[in-house]
């Protein structure tokens, strides 16, 4: 299993935190599995730059949707929305 950082707009976040969203469309550049968890890091596109409001929500993907997709393309259901993820080797500081 493993954990993806991932950036989300915030007009999709606050409805991934309220479990109102619970899937998302990804390109598989990242061989996403079930089981991986994922680190939703809110932002805003702001001339080409993609900027980071602070905000983050974690998830854990139960299941993968490729039927009907174009090739690459993934349907990622999210379970325990809010989870707490904690990344071996990394300070603090």
């Amino acid at each position: 299993m493993k954990h993806h950082d991932l950036k989300l707009h915030t007009s999709c976040f606050q409805d991934v935190v309220d479990c109102v969203k619970r899937a998302e469309t990804r390109y598989n550049d990242r061989d996403y599995a079930v089981g991986d968890t994922l680190t939703f890091k809110e932002g805003v596109s702001e001339d080409g730059d993609f900027i980071y409001t602070g905000r983050s929500v974690s998830a854990k993907i139960n299941h993968i949707n490729t039927l009907g997709m174009q090739e690459g393309w993934m349907c990622l259901s999210l379970a325990k929305v809010g989870i707490l993820i904690i990344k071996d080797g990394e300070d603090d500081a």
